[in-house]
């Protein structure tokens, strides 16, 4: 007795791949349809390109996670989510004016020579 396959299988399997293929070619189109509207790699503008760029495919109703876009520009994704949160440095006057005084005086003078002096004014 030989084994047959069934045409059913067959054909559901042949299905299977096409849908997966004309998937794979549809995300194939909008990568270059998002690297086109892009005009070239994103730079130091990264962050707001890819922010651009998810936000105009989002209004005509593309859905592309920002992961994706992030991936298909060689953009890493912390390089769009990330939020600066730390304020500038405060300089403390008490510190600084003392500073200031001894490199004015002595302009030639290095960190470690500055810190020296400082030091032993205190």
């Amino acid at each position: 007795m030989a084994l047959r396959a069934n045409p059913l299988d067959i054909r559901e399997r042949y299905e299977k791949q096409l849908k997966d293929l004309q998937e794979a070619y549809g995300e194939a189109m909008l990568e270059l349809r998002t690297r086109k509207e892009a005009g070239g790699p994103p730079g130091a503008g990264g962050r707001q390109l890819m922010r651009t760029l998810h936000q105009g495919l989002l209004a005509d109703g593309i859905t592309v996670p920002l992961t994706k876009l992030c991936a298909w520009f060689g953009v890493p994704r912390r390089t769009v989510s990330y939020k600066p949160t730390k304020a500038a440095p405060k300089v403390d006057p008490r510190f600084a004016d003392p500073i200031k005084a001894l490199i004015e005086k002595e302009p030639p003078f290095g960190y470690r020579t500055v810190a020296w002096l400082y030091w032993l004014q205190q």
